[in-house]
């Protein structure tokens, strides 16, 4: 894709997504992990049993940006557990206002 953050910023998110359900989803999207960006948008109140996925496409190659949920007025919620999983595997999940999200993936994404 040309510009993948334009991508992330116009798309549509909702919320009660069954996380496991989207994981396998992806698993089967990724044939060059190397060259494979995974940019995980939610709240991570969420199934636990994600985090060894997590760690196995990490560790796979795959380069895995975890994005705390914002909303337009800048109000994120993230579930404290996740935080602090995801980082110490050296992924801290991207949270704050909406322009701290857009700096820090632009400094993650491919241009």
């Amino acid at each position: 894709m040309h510009d993948p953050l334009e991508v992330l910023l116009r798309t549509q998110l909702g919320g009660g997504t069954d996380g496991m359900c989207v994981a396998l989803y992806v698993q089967d999207s990724i044939v060059d992990p190397e060259n494979t960006v995974v940019a995980w948008i939610s709240d991570f109140y969420d199934n636990r049993d994600l985090l060894p996925w997590f760690q196995a496409i990490k560790q796979s190659g795959v380069s895995f940006v975890p994005v705390g949920s914002v909303s337009s007025s800048g109000y994120f919620s993230v579930d404290g557990w996740f935080r602090a999983e995801l980082k110490a595997m050296g992924t801290p999940v991207l949270s704050g206002s909406l322009k701290t999200v857009i700096r820090e993936l632009r400094a993650v994404l491919p241009a």
